[in-house]
């Protein structure tokens, strides 16, 4: 069947997928990436496009550069000859040159704090401004924000991903329609059940039609599923998370809060895993209005993040 076929193919790209995001600094060779996903290597490179609708090696420069720029935002400590070397660039010449193609100014001339590109989000393109440390901190107070560092288990997940996210409200939506009825008749009832949402990629760093967005539902086993929805395991994982009761706009605030703020001063670095929100309370109860949610990082000690 040709549905089968589809979705066996998508597995085994999003397979390479996870570990070029997981690995950047690793040998992301045609022939390791094909090993990977199962696939001969005379052919992976047109499925990946066939597939993603991006050139495999576009996109592996592409993340390594956005995974080094949020190292870079993340720890101001770190040079940018070390996060050179640690995603896999001999050179910082040729990562200087390489970071200056993809965001249009050398990593030294980035002063780490200001957004790499112009932000246009969702169908409100000034929704979301970059805020002040000063005033990030300030709503902390107000708002009694307290990081926890937590341990979350490891665990299969169902899954749906959303392309073009960011532009795509409709499709997120769409996807949340298919995932939650599931979810709420199958888990939501069972000990440690867990309904999240994904987001694999920056907008301050990835291009708006490259963002991706996942819908995921868990503890699973692949044979309980429906059809047409993947199954991944999620790994044992440390996380900061600040729970959030409100709006939107009080998410990317809390956001920018963790990793401008909080992280930079933590003993901590990002891990190579999408942040997550944990939801409490269903979203479409409250018509998408306010939120109850936890906004949760995936952490990896400093130094170790990279390496």
């Amino acid at each position: 069947m040709k549905y089968t076929t589809d979705l066996s193919y998508r597995r085994r790209v999003d397979a390479a997928i996870a570990y070029i995001r997981s690995n950047p600094g690793a040998d992301l060779s045609l022939n390791t990436l094909a090993d990977v996903a199962s696939f001969s290597s005379f052919h992976f490179h047109r499925i990946f496009k066939s597939i993603t609708g991006e050139p495999l090696g576009q996109y592996i420069q592409r993340t390594r550069m956005e995974s080094a720029a949020m190292a870079l935002r993340s720890n101001l400590n770190l040079s940018v000859v070390e996060v050179a070397l640690q995603h896999g660039y001999e050179s910082p010449d040729g990562f200087s040159r390489a970071f200056r193609k993809v965001f249009g100014l050398s990593p030294k001339d980035w002063d780490r704090d200001r957004p790499l590109q112009k932000r246009k989000i969702g169908r409100e393109p000034d929704a979301f401004p970059v805020y002040d440390q000063t005033a990030l901190c300030e709503w902390a107070d107000t708002y009694g924000w307290t990081p926890e560092v937590v341990t979350l288990p490891a665990m299969g997940v169902a899954r749906l991903q959303v392309t073009d996210a960011y532009r795509d409200f409709e499709g997120v939506m769409a996807a949340y329609d298919r995932l939650w009825p599931w979810y709420e008749s199958t888990l939501a009832q069972h000990e440690g059940a867990l309904f999240l949402g994904c987001s694999h990629d920056d907008p301050d760093l990835t291009p708006l039609e490259r963002c991706t967005f996942e819908w995921a539902a868990g503890p699973v086993k692949s044979d309980e599923v429906p059809e047409g929805i993947s199954v991944a395991q999620l790994p044992e994982q440390t996380v900061v998370r600040i729970r959030l009761q409100g709006t939107l706009e009080q998410e990317d605030q809390i956001w920018q809060y963790l990793y401008r703020v909080w992280l930079p001063q933590s003993a901590y670095e990002p891990a190579h895993a999408p942040a997550m929100e944990l939801y409490c309370e269903p979203p479409h109860t409250t018509q998408w209005q306010t939120y109850d949610l936890w906004c949760a990082l995936p952490l990896v000690p400093a130094g170790a993040g990279t390496a």
